[in-house]
C-alpha cells in the first residue's frame, strides 16, 4: 500500500494498477478510503470489476439495497467476468433481488444458476430457505450436512445457530454433537458447544441478515482462491466478508492460515490471538 499510494493517477495509463490499489485498500481494511477511491475512478468512467464490486458492497453494508443493486447489476455487464467472477456476480446479484421478490419468484431464479455451480447452489439453497423461513428450511440443511459427496460439516454450525433462533436448544446441542463426532476439531463448533454449556451463545450469523448471507458467499470465494494459494486475492474477498459481518470470527481463522502459508507469520499470530480471545475452543495452547 505504501508504495503504491505515490502512483496515485497511474491508472490513467495502466489500468491494473487501480485494481491492485483498490485490493491494497480493502485487504487494510481501509474500506470507506476504498469506496471514495472506487467512486472517484466512477466519476472518471474508468469502472472495473472491483469499483462496483466495492460501491455495491458498501451500500449493501448501509442497507440501501436500491443503490447496491445498481453496482451489483454492473457486474453482470463486465466481460471479464468469467469463471470465479461470473459465481460470484450472480449470486449476488441473485440475493440483492430477494428482498423484492416472493419465495417462488426466488427459488426460481436460483434453479436457473448453471450446472457447474451444483455445489455452491446447494449452499445457498439452504440459506434461501431460512431467509424466507419456509416450513424446509430444516430439509434444506440436513440434504446439505448429509451430503455423501461433499464435506460441508461447516453447515452444522449453521443449522444450530438457526434452531437456537427457533428456542431449539436441545435439539441444536444434538446437532453440535453428532457433528463433533465426525468432525472433533472443527473450531466453530467446538466454540458454539461450549458457548452454549456456559450460556455465553451470542449469534454471529443471521439467514434473514441479507449482509450475513452474502458475506458467506464472499467467503466460500476466498476459500476456493485460497485453496489455489492465491492468498492475496483471497484476503480481498475475506476482507469483503468481514466488513459485512464483523462478528463472524471464523473468518478470522482463514484470514490467519492465508498470512501463514505467505510466510507473514506475525501477521498471522495477531490474528490467532484475536481469535484466542474469542473463546476457549480457539485456543492451540
Amino acid at each position: 500500500y505504501k508504495f503504491l499510494k505515490p502512483l496515485k493517477g497511474l491508472e490513467n495509463a495502466h489500468l491494473p494498477y487501480s485494481q491492485i490499489y483498490q485490493r491494497s485498500l480493502v485487504n487494510l481494511e481501509r474500506f470507506d478510503e476504498a469506496f471514495k477511491y472506487s467512486l472517484s475512478l466512477e466519476n472518471e468512467k474508468k469502472n472495473n470489476f472491483e469499483t462496483n464490486l466495492i460501491i455495491g458492497v458498501y451500500y449493501l453494508k448501509n442497507k440501501n439495497y436500491d443503490l447496491a443493486k445498481k453496482y451489483f447489476v454492473k457486474l453482470k455487464k463486465d466481460e471479464n467476468a468469467t469463471g470465479f467472477k461470473d459465481l460470484l456476480s450472480r449470486s449476488i446479484n441473485n440475493w440483492i433481488s430477494f428482498p423484492s421478490t416472493n419465495y417462488s419468484e426466488a427459488k426460481k431464479i436460483l434453479d436457473e444458476m448453471p450446472i457447474k455451480f451444483q455445489e455452491i447452489k446447494k449452499i445457498q439453497n439452504s440459506f434461501l430457505e431460512c431467509y424466507y423461513d419456509t416450513k424446509f428450511v430444516e430439509e434444506g440443511f440436513e440434504n446439505l450436512i448429509y451430503d455423501k459427496n461433499n464435506n460441508f460439516s461447516r453447515y452444522n454450525y449453521f443449522y444450530a445457530n438457526y434452531l437456537l433462533k427457533k428456542k431449539e436448544r436441545y435439539r441444536a446441542i444434538d446437532t453440535i454433537d453428532k457433528a463433533l463426532i465426525k468432525n472433533p476439531r472443527n473450531l466453530n463448533l467446538n466454540q458454539l458447544k461450549v458457548d452454549l454449556s456456559s450460556k455465553k451463545f451470542k449469534s454471529q450469523f443471521d439467514c434473514n441478515n441479507l449482509s450475513d448471507v452474502i458475506a458467506e458467499i464472499f467467503y466460500i470465494g476466498s476459500n476456493i482462491l485460497s485453496s489455489q494459494s492465491l492468498y492475496s486475492l483471497s484476503n480481498f474477498y475475506l476482507n469483503l466478508a468481514k466488513y459485512l459481518n464483523p462478528l463472524f470470527i471464523s473468518y478470522e481463522t482463514l484470514y490467519a492460515e492465508n498470512f501463514y502459508m505467505i510466510n507473514n507469520l506475525d501477521k498471522s499470530k495477531k490474528i490467532y490471538k484475536k481469535i484466542k480471545n474469542n473463546g476457549g475452543a480457539y485456543s492451540w495452547d
